[in-house]
């Protein structure tokens, strides 16, 4: 009976941290959830005008496949590698930091999702170098995501310390 007491607690604090958190932080959680919005739809706008292969190609409406020859980025060079390759991968992984930041409360759990989120793009390519997970191993990836959770961290430190003064 004590566990259900305590697990009935834990729920309303987490509710009461999320309804205060919104109530003083509002504006700034649906700015930072509409730009994670915006990076992923952008990466998604890079990833279909410009890949060759795309798993959910066939779902995709034929005339989008004619459209999207006009917009395409090729890879040929470095920036063009960047740009099709590499920015997409730090736009999704930045939308999802951000995310993650924008839904982080003091707890234990919320913590534990917020820093697998970290490590999650970092994993991921090392599957894909021992091909344990579908994919390319791209070294360019894991500077990207080093850039990306670099960029992040600065601004979310900076920023808890705006909020917090």
């Amino acid at each position: 009976m004590s566990f259900l007491l305590l697990i009935n607690d834990n729920k309303q604090m987490i509710v009461s941290q999320i309804v205060r958190r919104q109530a003083t932080d509002g504006k700034s959680l649906i700015v930072r959830l509409a730009v994670s919005g915006f990076m992923v739809f952008c990466g998604a706008m890079i990833y279909l005008s410009s890949r060759e292969t795309i798993l959910f190609f066939d779902c995709v409406p034929e005339s989008v496949i004619n459209m999207r020859s006009r917009y395409r980025i090729t890879g040929d060079s470095r920036f063009g590698y960047f740009m099709v390759y590499c920015l997409p991968d730090g736009l999704w992984y930045g939308a999802l930091l951000l995310t993650q930041s924008a839904l982080l409360i003091n707890t234990f759990w919320s913590k534990c999702v917020f820093l697998i989120s970290i490590v999650l793009p970092f994993a991921w390519e090392l599957l894909q170098l021992f091909d344990d997970v579908a994919g390319t191993f791209d070294p360019m990836d894991l500077l990207v995501y080093i850039i990306t959770l670099s960029i992040f961290l600065i601004w979310f430190n900076c920023y808890q310390n705006y909020h917090h003064e």
